[in-house]
C-alpha cells in the first residue's frame, strides 16, 4: 500500500509546478496583454510556445500519475482484481 502513496507524493511537486506554469503562461499572462503586440511580439510568441509546451507536459504528467496509481491499486493484495 505504500507504493501508490510514495508514487503520488514523489510526482506531486512536478505536477503542481507544471500546472502553475501552464496557468501563468497560458491564461494569466496571455489574457493580460490582449492586442498589445507593439514591441512585445517576440515575448508573446515565446509566451505562446511556453504555454503550449507546459500544457502538454501537464497532460502527460497527469496520465503518468493516474497510470502509476492504477497499477498500484491493481497490485494491491486486498483488492479482488484478477
Amino acid at each position: 500500500m505504500s507504493q501508490p502513496n510514495s508514487v503520488s507524493v514523489g510526482l506531486t511537486r512536478p505536477v503542481v509546478v507544471v500546472a502553475l506554469l501552464a496557468i501563468v503562461f497560458g491564461r494569466a499572462l496571455a489574457s493580460a496583454l490582449p492586442g498589445s503586440r507593439a514591441g512585445l511580439g517576440r515575448l508573446l510568441d515565446v509566451n505562446r510556445i511556453v504555454a503550449g509546451f507546459s500544457s502538454q507536459l501537464l497532460a502527460v504528467l497527469l496520465v503518468l500519475v493516474i497510470g502509476r496509481l492504477a497499477v498500484g491499486l491493481w497490485q494491491e493484495a486486498r483488492l479482488p482484481i484478477t
